[in-house]
C-alpha cells in the first residue's frame, strides 16, 4: 500500500467520541497521548473501521442514538487528498470523495490499498502496547528477534504465537502430567526399558544354566569313563 498519510479524523459517533475532530501534522511520526480510558484504543479502532469496515462487536456503537461512523481524511501520493466516509445504520455505507469532487466506493478504496487487507494492516500498522507487554523480560537478542518478527507479522501475531506454543507445549509435555502425549510416550518407553532389563537378566540366567549343564555333562562323561 502506497503511503496514505492521515490528515484528520471526524468522528460522528464512535465509542466514547461524539462529534469530535482530530487533526494530525505532516510529521511522519504522530504521538497520541492520554490517560487510561482517554480513548487511544478507540481512536485506533476508528481508523481501522474507516479503512476496512466496522468491527463485528457492538462495543463502539452509540448507546444513545446518532450516526455510527465518521470520516477519515488522508493524502495519497497519486490521488491527492481523499475523504473516506463510512457509516452504519441498518446497513453499512461507504463513500470515498476525491480531490476532483468525484464520489467513489469500495472498489476504489481497494485500489488505493493495492491489496492490503485488514489482516495485513493489523499485522504491520496496528502495533500496540499489548504486543509489547512481555518485552521487559527479553535480553538484547530476544528483543531483536521480537522486533524483526513484529515488523514482518505484527506484535499481536508474536503474542498469539507465543500463546499457541505454550498451549502446544503443555499438550505435549508437563513435568507432573499424565495425559500429555510426550508424557505417555515416556511412560511407555520406561515400561519397555524395564521389560528389556528383565529380559536381559533372564537371558543372563539362561546362559549361566547352559554353562552349568555343560560342566555337569563333562563331569558325568568323565565319571562314566
Amino acid at each position: 500500500m502506497k503511503a496514505l498519510r492521515i490528515k484528520s479524523l471526524h468522528i460522528y459517533h464512535y465509542g466514547k467520541f461524539s462529534n469530535q475532530t482530530f487533526h494530525f501534522s505532516a510529521s511522519p511520526v504522530q504521538l497520541i497521548y492520554g490517560l487510561n480510558e482517554a480513548g487511544k484504543t478507540t481512536m485506533m479502532s476508528f481508523i481501522e473501521s474507516m479503512l476496512f469496515g466496522f468491527p463485528k462487536t457492538k462495543k463502539y456503537e452509540p448507546k444513545t442514538g446518532g450516526v455510527y461512523g465518521g470520516v477519515l481524511e488522508a493524502e495519497h501520493p497519486e490521488y491527492g487528498v481523499v475523504k473516506i466516509e463510512r457509516t452504519k445504520g441498518t446497513a453499512e455505507k461507504l463513500r470515498v470523495y476525491t480531490e476532483k469532487g468525484e464520489v467513489k466506493h469500495g472498489d476504489f478504496l481497494k485500489q488505493l490499498f493495492q491489496g492490503t487487507d485488514r489482516a495485513l494492516y493489523k499485522a504491520i500498522y496496528s502495533f500496540d502496547v499489548f504486543g509489547l507487554q512481555e518485552i521487559h523480560a527479553f535480553n538484547r537478542d530476544k528483543i531483536g528477534e521480537f522486533l524483526l518478527f513484529s515488523s514482518l507479522f505484527g506484535a499481536e501475531a508474536v503474542s498469539k504465537l507465543d500463546s499457541r506454543l505454550a498451549k502446544e507445549s503443555e499438550r505435549l509435555y508437563k513435568p507432573n502430567g499424565r495425559n500429555p502425549q510426550l508424557n505417555q510416550e515416556l511412560e511407555t518407553l520406561k515400561q519397555l526399558a524395564a521389560k528389556l532389563k528383565q529380559a536381559e537378566a533372564e537371558e543372563a540366567g539362561y546362559h549361566q544354566l547352559l554353562e552349568e549343564k555343560r560342566t555337569l555333562e563333562a563331569r558325568l562323561e568323565a565319571a562314566e569313563t
